[in-house]
């Protein structure tokens, strides 16, 4: 199994420089937007083994948050779609040039963006989520 810590370390790493705060957890406290959140992963325990052993599959969103709706909305949409695109570059880049983030997995991808909205504190927040899996 992938050791989830290094891989949220090794996301934060990757997005470091980012225009975004950015959140090694997901948080229920107060945030500060635009922001990056990696969240929990999903983990698929593999019963298969193949030639390079069992490929369990962890999932981890990564979430790209702007300010809620209200005073200026045309430039919320503006800015997550200037936002989310550029995370999701830098981490489909990474994976390009290392598959395995340094020996953490065997391989891995960034498989898909969604838009959804990220709730702290009963407050709802524009939210494009970014999917990347791992596998190992």
């Amino acid at each position: 199994m992938i050791d989830l810590e290094l891989a949220r370390q090794r996301f934060v790493e990757l997005l470091q420089d980012q225009p975004a705060t950015l959140y090694a957890t997901t948080t229920e406290s107060l945030i500060s937007p635009p922001a990056i959140i990696v969240g929990q992963p999903t983990v698929t325990f593999s019963t298969l083994s193949t030639g390079y052993g069992r490929l369990d599959t962890s999932s981890f969103p990564i979430m790209v948050l702007v300010r809620r709706p209200g005073s200026n909305d045309p430039h919320q949409q503006h800015e997550l779609e200037e936002l989310w695109p550029s995370v999701a570059e830098t981490l489909a880049v990474a994976l390009i040039d290392d598959q395995t983030l340094g020996g953490l997995c065997k391989a891995g991808s960034v498989i898909r963006a969604d838009f959804s909205f990220y709730v702290v504190q009963g407050k709802q927040y524009p939210t494009q989520t970014i999917t990347v899996e791992l596998y190992g």
